[in-house]
């Protein structure tokens, strides 16, 4: 326990200083990103089954178009380009991981604002506190819970008054690796408290509850270590393979299809339901509100691949309420295509995206009653999202998000 408080210690220090983009972090040399073809859902089950077999990391899809991005180490490529048809989408991850420090090297919070450049969590916590002091009547500091390193879970609470009022949650970054998710919940805050015309209306009726890195433990991780790293931080007794996939560890369908039994898949779903800290912190956390009925709308953000979805993950069945689902999707991504003309694919997860089992939304719809309760899938082509993407996607999310409201 002692060696766990002070690696927790330290990972807090390296977080409050801009990261050194040049230490020792896992080097992918060589391993290439393949977009591989598939023309039905067969096909693409075949690819997701090798993927997984290989435990080879699936990084995004477009079922519309028909692609999955797969990367794969030097060895398994003819393993993928003998079965099917690939074409490569990037060359050498190193390589591109090397152009993305480059450009984080050449910016800085230093100077100017908190979206000129990606946050460590450190930077993360000193903007929320510069903003709860800014707003003291408006702003205060949430805790959902600890990570399984001791880490607060940090997030803001936005709200005129002390009383209860529905309220509308949201978190970013539970896959620790997509560092475009906190700077959008960073704009949703800030989009709130001073940048948007209609924020004291809508401070004014709902109560707001917005948690900007929810993956504590995993986003430091990915500053320090491995920049690719996607799953929290637990040890996994009996393997040497670190983590779970939170995003796979929720009660609601956990343990099917689209989630993993092994401790080294990126889709791990733990040992049993709410097995990892940050699930049930969040669970607990927001039970409360779903007794009384006051948890209005639930968003998890996510990157890449421009997708508003909503439940279910673990089935291709419709839930009873998709139709007012799909109203207030169709509304959002009317609203994303308006602010910069791009389109988002929206429906059910497991439909327009795959079939994912022990989700949040899945979760929170299905035990907590919440019809209103969405995964957003950020536009982009890697988890490297360039700096130039932060504000865009910030702008086309919030409007997505408020379209949802209205």
């Amino acid at each position: 326990m002692k060696i766990l408080v002070v690696l927790s210690f330290l990972l807090v220090c390296l977080s409050t200083h801009p990261p050194d983009l040049h230490g020792e972090k896992k080097r992918y040399d060589g391993y290439k990103v393949l977009r591989i073809e598939f023309k039905n859902d067969s096909q693409f089950r075949e690819i997701e089954t090798l993927t997984e077999k290989l435990l080879a990391d699936m990084w995004g899809m477009n079922r519309e178009e028909g692609w999955v991005d797969v990367m794969v180490n030097p060895t398994l490529v003819r393993a993928f380009t003998r079965r099917f048809n690939t074409k490569v989408h990037i060359d050498d991850v190193q390589a591109s991981l090397e152009e993305h420090y480059a450009e984080m090297a050449n910016t800085s919070h230093q100077v100017g604002d908190i979206f000129d450049s990606f946050p460590t969590r450190g930077q993360v916590v000193t903007w929320l506190n510069e903003q709860i002091n800014a707003y003291p009547s408006i702003a205060s500091r949430v805790v959902v819970g600890k990570t399984y390193l001791g880490t607060d879970i940090l997030g803001v609470k936005l709200a005129t008054s002390s009383l209860d009022k529905q309220t509308i949650y949201i978190h970013c970054t539970i896959h620790a690796r997509e560092w475009i998710t906190t700077t959008t919940c960073l704009w949703i805050i800030d989009a709130l408290l001073s940048k948007d015309a209609d924020g004291p209306k809508l401070i004014e009726d709902f109560n707001w509850i917005i948690v900007p890195v929810f993956n504590s433990d995993g986003y430091d991780y990915t500053f320090t270590n491995d920049r690719l790293w996607r799953k929290n931080r637990i040890p996994n007794s009996g393997s040497t393979c670190v983590g779970t996939d939170i995003n796979r560890n929720y009660a609601y369908g956990w343990g099917g299809a689209g989630s993993s039994n092994s401790p080294c898949s990126e889709t791990y779903r733990g040992t049993s339901p709410f097995s990892t800290t940050e699930a049930a912190a969040e669970r607990n956390f927001l039970q409360s509100l779903i007794d009384r009925s006051l948890l209005s709308i639930y968003f998890d953000i996510h990157s890449y691949g421009a997708y508003f979805m909503s439940a279910y993950g673990y089935t291709t069945t419709l839930p009873s309420d998709y139709s007012l689902m799909q109203t207030s999707m169709n509304r959002a991504v009317a609203a994303i295509r308006g602010v910069n003309g791009r389109t988002y694919a929206a429906g059910a997860s497991s439909r327009v995206l795959y079939i994912s089992s022990g989700g949040t939304v899945d979760y929170f719809y299905g035990d907590g009653g919440v019809i209103n309760s969405y995964t957003i899938e950020a536009f982009g082509s890697s988890f490297t999202a360039p700096v130039s993407y932060i504000r865009p996607i910030g702008a086309e999310i919030w409007a997505g998000l408020k379209a949802v409201i209205s």
